[in-house]
């Protein structure tokens, strides 16, 4: 009766340690799920995609908006070209990277990237004028801007369309792509003999960057160069100051230490 009495508290101190156990996988489960869900989430929005060509020489990284910001070379990459054309394999890689933003297999970049500045406050908005000034000049500016607006679908299809070309600092790689995909890289045949792994892979980025800006670069340029919705691009990108200039909200922090250097 003794053994039996000592065996219950152990069976019960048992069955307590598995329902805790339970509970611990049960959460911990649940906490990476929610880790993974997060990590999706980050990388459509500011992750990468990377794509190599059939032969993994070339791996070309292409941002959530389709720019280009990463290339690797093969370390072997010289003897491992056996005759081929080095320009078609980074077109291989930058398709493949292409796909592989396209089916959402993206990964978070290895550093965070910058953030870019603030808009530049319009060239043509009062300075220093009154609110009713600068509601004047507002109405002015969105009367221009919404008969620009009926030429600019036009021009965003037309650029769309259009090639755009890229070339490093050298002059020794030019890219060439069309609809913000990559269909064309040329090397001079006689700098790859001598060229280094590191010098190589700076020139190919240089160029791919200048063809491959992304989606928004390409579209903000044809509004930028569309009458004044440049202007407005920049006004509807900065709310607070345009409250402020119109009295109804106190500016920035940065633009009253701006406004005061």
């Amino acid at each position: 009766m003794g053994r039996g009495t000592m065996t219950e508290p152990n069976s019960a101190h048992h069955h307590v340690v598995e329902r805790l156990h339970e509970h611990v996988e049960r959460a911990r489960k649940q906490l990476t799920e929610a880790r993974n869900q997060v990590a999706a989430f980050a990388a459509t929005t500011s992750g990468i995609a990377w794509g190599a060509d059939p032969s993994s020489i070339v791996r070309v990284a292409l941002n959530h908006d389709g720019g280009a910001v990463g290339l690797e070379v093969h370390p072997q990459w010289k003897s491992r070209l056996d005759g081929r054309d080095l320009g078609t394999l980074v077109v291989a890689a930058g398709s493949a990277a292409t796909r592989a933003l396209a089916e959402g297999r993206m990964e978070l970049p290895s550093q965070a990237e910058s953030h870019p500045d603030s808009p530049p406050r319009p060239r043509s908005m009062p300075v220093n004028g009154t609110p009713e000034d600068v509601r004047s000049w507002l109405r002015d500016l969105l009367n221009e801007a919404e008969s620009s607006m009926a030429v600019l679908r036009d021009r965003v299809e037309r650029a769309a369309a259009e090639e755009t070309t890229g070339r490093s600092a050298s002059g020794r790689v030019t890219a060439t792509a069309r609809g913000g995909a990559l269909v064309r890289v040329e090397c001079s045949l006689t700098w790859l003999r001598d060229a280094t792994r590191e010098q190589l892979q700076s020139d190919l980025l240089r160029a791919l960057r200048a063809a491959l800006p992304g989606e928004s670069h390409r579209v903000n340029g044809v509004v930028r160069g569309t009458g004044r919705l440049g202007e407005l691009f920049d006004l509807v990108s900065d709310p607070i100051q345009l409250m402020a200039a119109l009295g109804a909200a106190s500016p920035a922090p940065s633009a009253v230490r701006h406004g005061t250097a």
